[in-house]
């Protein structure tokens, strides 16, 4: 649009026209800070890696697998030559396998790119180790990826609960309790939260149960993830899947509460 053409415009239609273009630049400065996928996807690898052996990847069958899926993961990474950042990678963290940087690269060309789950059960990533890693591109062990949705959600709205709380916002239930409006119906409260319930198709974990103070007792969060577990099947498990009880424990863990400590990869 030519400087002639925004002069004749009203000073409101400038407004909004500057205001579109500064918003069209933001978006597109946010969208070029964001790393591809296969990028992440590396950097989440050597934390995972870096956290089970340590700042060197030590020699042996456990090593060798490593810097195999690793050397796939770089053959998808956008920016550079993946060769380059691969042997780099080799240099500094596994210099026995430097030698060997030619096969390795080989074994790596006929890759594919791997789902989330699939590789979460290559290498056995553990919802515990995949939580406290901050993993992304990446499922876990047992959980397929609608329930990790549902956890993430869960998560999330918890979270928000939690900032509104800190804000001096009151919940839904205190608000109730000050306006009472069972009262005005002329029921108890118990019979209005069971309505209410019914009405919603609601009644998750019991928290509008009998009990008239179960939604006290019973935190959501607690409720939300283990419905969220519970949101579908469990991911498939490959053939020659060296710890079939992995998926047991990671679920046991998130559904029980039990501490495990984060499965060694093999």
């Amino acid at each position: 649009m030519t400087s002639s053409i925004v002069r004749a415009l009203s000073q409101e239609a400038q407004h909004r026209l500057i205001a579109v273009r500064y918003n069209s630049d933001a978006r597109t400065k946010r969208q070029g800070k964001r790393p591809p996928a296969a990028n992440l996807r590396v950097w989440e690898l050597e934390r995972v890696f870096r956290h089970r052996f340590g700042k060197f990847i030590p020699e042996g069958v456990d090593g060798r697998q490593a810097l195999q899926v690793i050397a796939e993961a770089y053959h998808f990474s956008k920016g550079g030559d993946p060769v380059t950042k691969l042997a780099g990678y080799i240099r500094a963290r596994a210099p026995w396998a430097y030698k060997d940087i030619d096969a390795i690269v080989a074994g790596s060309a006929p890759a594919h790119w791997q789902s989330a789950d699939e590789l979460a059960w290559r290498i056995g990533l553990t919802f515990i180790e995949r939580e406290s890693l901050k993993v992304r591109t990446i499922g876990a062990v047992g959980l397929n990826k609608r329930q990790r949705s549902a956890i993430q959600k869960a998560k999330h709205k918890q979270r928000e609960s939690d900032r509104r709380r800190a804000r001096g916002a009151k919940s839904h239930t205190e608000s109730l309790d000050r306006t009472r409006p069972w009262e005005a119906e002329g029921i108890s409260r118990r019979t209005w939260f069971r309505r209410r319930a019914a009405e919603d198709g609601t009644n998750s974990c019991g928290v509008f149960s009998s009990n008239s103070n179960a939604h006290e007792s019973v935190p959501s969060s607690i409720c939300s993830l283990r419905e969220a577990l519970r949101a579908g099947a469990r991911a498939p498990r490959p053939d020659g899947l060296r710890h079939p009880e992995q998926a047991e424990r990671s679920v046991d863990y998130y559904g029980e509460g039990k501490a495990i400590p984060a499965e060694a990869w093999a």
